[in-house]
């Protein structure tokens, strides 16, 4: 029997197993979790440093994300461009982002976020322009977890908003 292959599974293992090897295709993952406890959304984003470095910069050379060199702006610059390109509708309201900090792992960057103040989550809407202005072929692969259930968007250049219903 041949089982046929998801596209995004094939592409997220594309991904995981690219290692320090430049990359032909242009994707992010960025999941959100509500936590409970603290009524929050707590929103992790995985993107290649060196597409970040240029998404920030506008220059394909090198600004030294997570190595000595890193400017003392890098942070600022960081979440200027995730509230230009990333954006959470609750209850028809543009959500608050918090910047927490980021970590540069090899030759990804992980950049963690927060939404207060969110006791239910019934509906939400995602708008990811991430990288879309550098990469006409980016896919934003969002998935978010609610009251154990997971529910996820492909966003692209051509359709960068989705909605999920919980």
């Amino acid at each position: 029997m041949h089982m046929k292959r998801s596209p995004f599974i094939l592409l997220l293992a594309a991904w995981l197993i690219s290692g320090f090897t430049p990359h032909e295709f242009y994707v992010s993952l960025c999941r959100i979790d509500h936590n409970p406890a603290t009524n929050a959304l707590e929103i992790t984003m995985k993107i290649f440093t060196d597409d970040l470095e240029y998404g920030i910069t506008g220059s394909q050379d090198f600004y030294g994300l997570g190595t000595g060199k890193e400017p003392a702006t890098a942070d600022s610059l960081i979440f200027s461009y995730i509230l230009n390109n990333f954006e959470v509708i609750l209850e028809g309201e543009t959500a608050g982002l918090n910047y927490i900090g980021k970590e540069v792992e090899l030759d990804v960057t992980w950049i963690y976020v927060e939404i207060e103040d969110v006791p239910v989550l019934e509906k939400i809407e995602i708008t990811d322009w991430m990288l879309t202005e550098l990469f006409e072929e980016q896919v934003n692969i969002v998935n978010v977890n609610y009251n154990e259930k997971t529910l996820g968007l492909l966003l692209t250049q051509d359709k960068p908003t989705g909605s999920l219903e919980f």
